[in-house]
């Protein structure tokens, strides 16, 4: 307990050391070398974001990385419920959140906006479920049953209460994780939401919108300025999946059904996949949401059109995406895809005007070798590559699909106060040879920052474009 304290105590001190040389900035000595980093103005609302799975304050390297990266967002570890209120006449112990608050300081002392989820109830609040034998379990990722959403209302308020003011500053809390999935599916005391009922049409999500409509209101209460978010939804298949009766992609309508389309304001969902080689889109050719447009724009798109049938328009946040290594002998190459793989994913999350977008995980090697960094958290290319991303296209204003390259190339223009930017890839992986007028080119630039020099055949400039993205700065 007395190392939790002084842990505690060193991150408030690390809030102050920062406040106070945002006062007193030191003088910046005369560089050799140019160096590309983020340029993030107050005045833009930038979506990019990371999660962090581990206590960052206590890895150095970790902290620092987050800087340096330039996210403007983090979605932090999971709060138990079940922790804090272990039976029903507990109070509330919140010395099991002390590192989670040191957490929260360290954010603010980076200028990173946090998002909190919740989830893990304790079992006196939660239903019984049932197990192949019939025997009944408790389960702390299981729904709130209904006599208990009062409950929960309290314990959100004296949480939102005690996180909203300095040095803390929570305003997003994010209801539960991936809550669309039923717990007989998963293990018992699982890290999913499992709010989930594959014997209901609406797989349970009528009875997570009416906690909604409870809890809700009672966060607005004690902070007006709160931002409510579902919790993420894995969103397996857009209703045509394998199981014949599989009802899972009906959640969100089981939400709106409840009338609970005023009880949130953002909308989450996850979307991943796995690595089948660095020529292969594995987000497009997802086994479920190619028909859709891939997984991170397909999955947006069923999500406005459940929306829309109920005259429901609320932001979107894909708060959990990667591309995952699911073999057992690890593929050097994966390294380089999963570079392609996060600019891509981040341009495609822009022209689809998601509110923000989080990589899991920052911290390394992560879930299934996705992380950003290495075990010993040293950057691995897909840092770099989502650090040059963030730096080119800082300032941003529109981001549209372009076809202006051909059928054969991927492409999204960038306009904002910095001037137009395009990013481009070979679709299919397929080499493309690509020609713009030479008037119109200003720079080019490869995945990570490198300035390239095309063949120029009179007015036009000639570049090969291939499976690694590059930005082409353009005059307006």
């Amino acid at each position: 307990m007395l190392l939790r304290r002084c842990s505690l105590l060193m991150g408030l001190l690390l809030y102050c050391l920062v406040l106070i040389s945002s006062e007193f900035p030191p003088a910046v000595a005369e560089q050799e070398h140019a160096v590309y980093l983020p340029l993030i103005s107050q005045n833009w609302d930038s979506p990019f974001g990371v999660q962090i799975s581990q206590p960052w304050i206590f890895t150095q390297s970790v902290f620092s990385r987050a800087n340096e990266l330039g996210v403007t967002w983090v979605r932090l570890n999971l709060i138990g419920w079940n922790e804090i209120q272990p039976t029903s006449e507990s109070t509330y112990n919140w010395e099991v959140l002390l590192d989670f608050e040191i957490e929260l300081i360290s954010a603010q002392a980076a200028n990173i906006t946090p998002v909190v989820a919740i989830a893990q109830s304790p079992d006196w609040a939660t239903k019984t479920y049932y197990d192949a034998e019939g025997q009944p379990y408790q389960t702390s990722c299981g729904a709130i049953r209904t006599e208990y959403f009062d409950d929960f209302a309290k314990f959100m308020q004296a949480l939102v209460t005690r996180y909203r003011r300095p040095p803390y500053n929570v305003r997003f809390w994010e209801l539960g994780n991936e809550p669309d999935i039923d717990p007989r599916l998963v293990a018992k005391d699982n890290l999913f939401g499992c709010w989930g009922d594959a014997s209901d049409p609406y797989y349970g999500g009528e009875h997570y919108g009416e906690m909604l409509k409870v809890v809700t209101p009672a966060i607005k209460a004690v902070d007006p300025s709160a931002q409510v978010l579902v919790g993420g939804l894995i969103l397996d298949n857009p209703g045509t999946g394998a199981a014949e009766n599989d009802t899972s992609s009906n959640f969100l309508e089981g939400i709106l059904r409840a009338g609970a389309g005023e009880s949130f304001d953002i909308l989450p969902y996850h979307a991943y996949a796995y690595y089948a080689g660095r020529a292969v889109d594995s987000d497009l050719t997802h086994p479920t949401w190619s028909d859709w447009g891939g997984a991170t724009l397909g999955k947006a798109k069923f999500l406005r059109e459940v929306m829309a049938r109920y005259n429901v328009d609320k932001p979107l946040s894909l708060n959990e995406t990667g591309l995952l290594f699911g073999g057992e002998e690890f593929d050097p190459a994966y390294l380089q895809a999963q570079a392609d793989y996060v600019v891509r994913i981040l341009a495609r999350s822009m022209s689809a005007d998601l509110h923000s977008v989080f990589w899991y995980t920052l911290n390394g090697p992560g879930w299934r070798s996705a992380g950003l960094l290495d075990h010993e958290q040293i950057p691995r290319p897909s840092y770099f590559a989502y650090q040059q991303l963030i730096q080119q296209v800082s300032m941003t204003r529109s981001v549209t699909a372009i076809s202006d390259y051909g059928a054969g190339v991927e492409a999204y223009r960038f306009a904002g106060s910095n001037g137009l930017v395009d990013l481009l890839w070979a679709r299919e992986g397929g080499q493309q040879t690509i020609r713009v007028p030479r008037s119109q080119v200003i720079a080019i630039y490869d995945r990570d920052g490198a300035t390239i020099a095309p063949t120029v055949i009179g007015d036009q400039v000639v570049l090969e474009v291939g499976v690694s993205p590059l930005y082409i700065k353009r005059a307006p």
